[in-house]
């Protein structure tokens, strides 16, 4: 189709060999952008979809969305991908023209605890590596993903070539109907703050109902010096909050407020914060009060 410029599948299974012979046919298709989804609205506790990708329909599919020459978008939504998709994604990276990718568990599939699309330490390889070396990645969101600290550590290894210039990560302190999981474990906090302080690129993070531990804040405190973030918002999310009395991020402490105040007033391109959805302590203010001649930044 000359003219196709957004292609969606939501709810539904391709039949085996769609993607295999979307590959074949890939340098003469028009698609700008592509969402692989399921529609959070069609679960309910006791009903269970998903999308079956296998795994030679998994190495079509990343073989297909590598070499599409006009794709500038793509959406995985709640689906459970094969090894193979990863693996062959990261082997067609340098062919990729996706400037805006994202990666989302929603929020009726985490309520509902029917589908919870966690990436696996080979996956998360795999992942960190096509992420890190796409040309053209400019804007990342991740949101209410589990990433191992393969992907963390892979990351680190390919941080050089990484394009990317805006990061939304959210990765709620809580999954499934009144069930809770624990924050970001410490190896995963400092993965994630050694991988923002030293993107070359990365100019705007936000960060959506995320507890910044202590691990995160102290990583970035020492990393500050390199950092190229130029704006950072954090952002509660009151959706999650309002349903039926969750609280779910818990408040900035006043130790993480100090760490925070540092870090933003010693990143040396840094110039603006947003926080929305809750308040800074005192401590943040008194800090920032104490290194102020060092501070960049003229909006919060």
């Amino acid at each position: 189709m000359p003219k196709l410029s957004h292609f969606e599948v939501k709810n539904f299974d391709l039949p085996d060999g769609f993607f295999s012979t979307a590959a074949e046919l890939a340098k003469s298709c028009q698609i700008q952008t592509f969402a692989l989804s399921i529609n959070g609205k069609y679960f309910t506790p006791h009903k269970k979809l998903r999308i079956d990708i296998s795994p030679t329909e998994g190495r079509g599919l990343a073989k297909w969305v590598c070499t599409m020459p006009k794709l500038s978008g793509f959406l995985l939504e709640d689906c459970m991908l094969p090894d193979e998709f990863f693996s062959t994604a990261a082997e067609f990276a340098e062919y990729c023209q996706i400037q805006s990718f994202i990666l989302s568990n929603g929020i009726n599939v985490l309520m509902f605890g029917n589908i919870h699309f966690d990436i696996s330490p080979t996956q998360g390889r795999c992942l960190a590596e096509l992420v890190c070396t796409m040309p053209k990645l400019s804007r990342l969101v991740m949101k209410n993903i589990t990433l191992p600290e393969e992907f963390f550590s892979t990351a680190a290894e390919f941080t050089k070539s990484c394009q990317i210039e805006g990061f939304r990560f959210s990765y709620p302190d809580y999954v499934g109907y009144r069930r809770y999981r624990p924050a970001n474990s410490p190896t995963d906090a400092r993965g994630l703050a050694k991988w923002v302080c030293t993107m070359p690129k990365l100019s705007h993070f936000k960060v959506i109902s995320t507890t910044l531990t202590d691990e995160f804040i102290s990583t970035v405190v020492e990393l500050a010096k390199s950092c190229q973030i130029e704006r950072l918002s954090l952002f509660r999310d009151m959706e999650w909050s309002a349903f039926n009395g969750f609280e779910g991020q818990r408040p900035i402490l006043p130790t993480e407020a100090r760490g925070l105040a540092r870090w933003v007033c010693t990143i040396p391109k840094f110039s603006r914060l947003d926080v929305e959805g809750d308040t800074l302590p005192d401590e943040f203010f008194s800090t920032a009060v104490e290194f102020a001649e060092s501070c960049q930044f003229f909006k919060i």
